[in-house]
């Protein structure tokens, strides 16, 4: 059993929407990945928060990362993951 793994990145839901917000989820998913597959580059990291929520303070994010693996970096795969904090 992992009792760390993983990043945790829906304890960023609900912050204030400014770009610092978006450079602590990049950074927290480049250390993720750097620690817990080594074995993988991150090409790109695409952060969004919901359009359809208003104010400062939405719920939904929306994370597209472009990585390869660095045993053979000419082929890159995609993932998108939305993180709610819905009731």
């Amino acid at each position: 059993m992992q009792p760390n793994l993983g990043i945790a990145l829906k304890r960023f839901l609900f912050e204030p929407v400014t770009a610092d917000l978006y450079s602590s989820i990049k950074s927290t998913i480049e250390d993720g990945v750097s620690t817990w597959m080594p074995f993988v580059s991150i090409n790109n990291i695409q952060v969004q928060m919901d359009e359809n929520d208003v104010g400062d303070f939405r719920n939904t994010m929306r994370i597209f990362v472009d990585f390869s693996l660095k045993k053979d970096p000419n082929v890159s795969e995609g993932i998108e993951a939305n993180i709610t904090g819905g009731i």
